[in-house]
């Protein structure tokens, strides 16, 4: 294997390394987003769906389908379902996030 294609390999784990740093982060904030928009406050369920819209298209590029697929399922619920699904939205994207 040349080291160009090795480094770029390196170059990818570090990247999906940062992501998962950064992916648990992000899912504290949600859940944060998630209490706050249960309690009705309109723009905090516009940045939940906007931060799971996010989390959604990255997840499998970086190697977390599974947290890709809860995070559309979020992005659709705070899109227009009740504060009791969001509410489930969020604790699947949070199951989701630990069996990664």
């Amino acid at each position: 294997m040349s080291s160009t294609v090795e480094d770029f390999r390196c170059f990818l784990e570090a990247r999906r390394e940062e992501y998962a740093l950064n992916l648990r982060k992000r899912v504290a904030t949600i859940e944060g987003l998630g209490r706050r928009s249960a309690a009705g406050q309109t723009q905090e369920r516009r940045t939940l769906e906007r931060e799971a819209h996010t989390i959604a298209g990255s997840g499998a590029v970086f190697g977390f389908p599974a947290v890709g697929d809860a995070a559309r399922a979020l992005e659709n619920a705070a899109a227009c379902a009740a504060a009791t699904d969001i509410a489930s939205a969020v604790a699947k994207l949070r199951r989701a996030l630990e069996s990664e």
